[in-house]
C-alpha cells in the first residue's frame, strides 16, 4: 500500500506541475498590436498630445505638450518634446528615435539621455493606431505602462477620441486613466 500511495502522489504532483506550466503559458499576456506599416516620412512633423497615461518624466508638464519628429540628413530621427510647466515657462527636451522593427517601422525606441554621444537608456515607442491621413496616432509600449494619444491638431472629434480609446482598451490599457492635455488657443 505504501508503494501505491507513493505512485499516486507522484502522478498527482506530475499532473499539477504539468497543468501549472500549461496554464501559465496560456495566461501570459500577448504584446500590444502595432500597425502594419509606419511611413516615417509622413509621420514626421508636429504632433499635439491629446492625452497620456501618467508617467514620471512628464510630471512638470501642465499644458501645451507637443512632439516634433524630424528625419535628419544622416537618416536618424530626432524628436523634440515641448510643454508649458506650472511656472509658465516652456521647456523642451531633444531625443533620438531608432527603428526596432524594420519590417513595420511601428516598433521604435526613443532615448532622451545622452552621455557623450552614448545613449544607454532607450524606451519603447510603439505605434498601436494611426489613421490613414496620419493625423491621429495611438502610441504605447509592450508593458502597457506608457501611452499617448497624439493629433496634428489641438482637438479631436468625439468619434476620433472614441476610436483611439478602443485601440488602447483592445491592447490591454485602461483608457479611463488617461490624463487629457490642455492646449492654449
Amino acid at each position: 500500500m505504501n508503494r501505491l500511495y507513493k505512485f499516486s502522489m507522484l502522478k498527482l504532483i506530475t499532473s499539477v506541475v504539468f497543468f501549472s506550466i500549461l496554464s501559465g503559458a496560456t495566461v501570459t499576456a500577448s504584446e500590444p498590436e502595432v500597425i502594419e506599416f509606419l511611413d516615417l516620412q509622413r509621420y514626421q512633423g508636429k504632433w499635439f498630445e491629446i492625452a497620456r497615461f501618467s508617467n514620471p518624466f512628464q510630471n512638470k508638464c501642465k499644458k501645451n505638450v507637443t512632439a516634433t519628429y524630424t528625419i535628419l540628413e544622416n537618416g536618424s530621427i530626432e524628436v523634440v518634446n515641448t510643454c508649458t510647466c506650472e511656472s509658465g515657462q516652456d521647456e523642451d527636451v531633444k531625443g533620438l528615435i531608432k527603428i526596432i522593427d524594420t519590417q513595420t517601422n511601428a516598433k521604435l525606441g526613443v532615448s532622451f539621455f545622452d552621455v557623450f554621444g552614448w545613449r544607454p537608456v532607450w524606451g519603447d515607442y510603439w505605434v498601436l493606431g494611426l489613421d490613414q491621413d496620419y493625423t491621429v496616432a495611438v502610441i504605447g509600449d509592450p508593458n502597457r505602462k506608457y501611452g499617448w494619444l497624439l493629433s496634428r491638431t489641438k482637438k479631436l472629434s468625439p468619434t476620433q477620441v472614441k476610436i483611439a480609446l478602443r485601440i488602447f482598451d483592445k491592447n490591454g490599457y485602461d483608457s479611463k486613466s488617461l490624463i487629457y492635455t490642455i492646449h492654449d488657443d
